[in-house]
């Protein structure tokens, strides 16, 4: 055994069709670009094809893997580039095989040109590089105030007025049940005209209801408000219903 290669014509040769430069299928390829392991493929189903003297041979994935020392999932992935783009046909059998062939006709192929990186890179600097006179505009325009610009938003930053007591506010201040105290049940109970202990009431059944069904609100004080007046309206028309009732009878 020798430590060198000498492949001869006469222990064998491959016939690849080329004739005229226009059907010169090997200057096709190279113009192709396709990436190494595209070529790989290409390259062993042309052995094992025309290297035999057959227009396609079956090769299974585990072939590929080996001849190629790559993964399933890339030769797959490549195997698919390729049929998609003409370059290889392939006939399957589902769950049994697949046969695989050159697309000699490779005018059928579709370019698969790679983009140049400097074009890349050129457009990335057309993109996102401006003019030294448009860093210094926009610069000036994000940062640069007038003094009296600078007088109101430090105003508005630091004097509190009541367009910044906002729904937001009022909703942290009453964010916990703890905050609901006398004077704020004192004003519920004003604003519906109901006695104060009418409002504690209630509040003892919204507290029970909210531990009993581990639920919280936002906004415990409109909460509680919504209770003294559901139940406020309920009284009322109760109320109504009866003295209707009594007039009717009395009639």
């Amino acid at each position: 055994m020798t430590n060198s290669a000498n492949p001869q014509l006469e222990d064998g040769f491959i016939q690849i069709a080329t004739g005229k430069r226009e059907n010169d299928i090997l200057m096709a390829l190279i113009k192709q670009r396709l990436n190494a392991t595209q070529y790989q493929i290409i390259f062993l189903v042309i052995r094992k094809t025309w290297g035999f003297k057959k227009k396609e041979d079956w090769i299974s994935l585990t072939q590929f893997e080996n001849y190629l020392s790559k993964s399933r999932a890339s030769v797959c992935k490549e195997i698919k580039h390729l049929v998609n783009n003409n370059l290889l046909v392939k006939k399957s059998i589902q769950g049994v095989r697949a046969s695989y062939r050159i697309n000699k006709d490779f005018l059928q192929w579709k370019q698969l040109v790679k983009k140049n990186r400097l074009v890349k890179k050129n457009r990335l600097v057309n993109k996102t590089l401006l003019t030294s006179k448009q860093n210094k505009t926009q610069l000036v325009n994000k940062t640069l105030l007038t003094s009296k610009q600078n007088k109101t938003q430090l105003v508005n930053k630091t004097l509190p007025t009541k367009e910044t007591i906002t729904k937001e506010t009022i909703q942290k201040k009453y964010s916990s049940i703890k905050n609901l105290n006398q004077t704020t049940l004192e004003e519920i109970a004003n604003k519906y005209k109901v006695p104060l202990s009418f409002v504690k009431s209630k509040l003892d059944d919204m507290t029970n209801w909210l531990e009993s069904k581990g639920k919280k609100y936002k906004n415990y004080k409109a909460a509680l408000s919504n209770w003294v007046k559901t139940d406020a309206l309920k009284i009322i028309q109760k109320e109504h219903r009866s003295i209707n009732k009594f007039k009717i009878t009395k009639v």
